[in-house]
């Protein structure tokens, strides 16, 4: 799979879980709008005032361990959770991993509720804090991973992942 079929795919699997229909080549979120350019890269616009301002806070915290990103939109689904991410240590020059770029995590390996934020550990050692949720079902999605947690759930295939 392409980069580019992965980046549809993603964005697919993302508006499916909203349990919205959008137009084809954009999405609404915290974000205000993004869509695919002609060249196949993301355009984007800033997060929302609301957005802006837990994400500085974030920022601020210590959280005991280093922070890979912060994630808003957050919503959770198949054990992982999708959201676009914030401070990414894996930012590259070309584009990777920048600002507000949507990402899918690994497998969820531990939840932790910091009062004001939620603090992901995955399956693949990153360590991701939750801005804010998706405005449809974010947090509700969480509600429901926890609860599958508890009832006791099977990781992703290694080979999958």
């Amino acid at each position: 799979m392409t980069s580019e079929e992965f980046k549809k795919t993603l964005w697919d699997t993302a508006n499916k879980l909203r349990g919205s229909v959008y137009a084809k080549n954009s999405v609404e979120w915290h974000c205000k709008r993004r869509s695919f350019s002609a060249s196949g890269g993301f355009t984007m616009v800033k997060p929302s005032l609301y957005a802006q301002k837990r994400l500085a806070w974030a920022q601020r915290v210590d959280f005991g361990r280093p922070v890979t990103a912060f994630l808003i939109n957050a919503h959770f689904a198949s054990c992982c959770c999708v959201a676009n991410s914030f401070g990414h240590v894996r930012r590259t020059p070309g584009g990777e991993f920048a600002d507000g770029h949507l990402i899918r995590t690994s497998d969820i390996q531990q939840i932790t509720d910091w009062t004001d934020f939620w603090a992901i550990y995955t399956r693949s050692g990153s360590y991701y804090i939750v801005v804010t949720f998706d405005s449809k079902g974010g947090r509700a999605s969480l509600s429901q991973l926890i609860k599958t947690v508890l009832k006791g759930f099977h990781f992703t295939p290694g080979g999958l992942h």
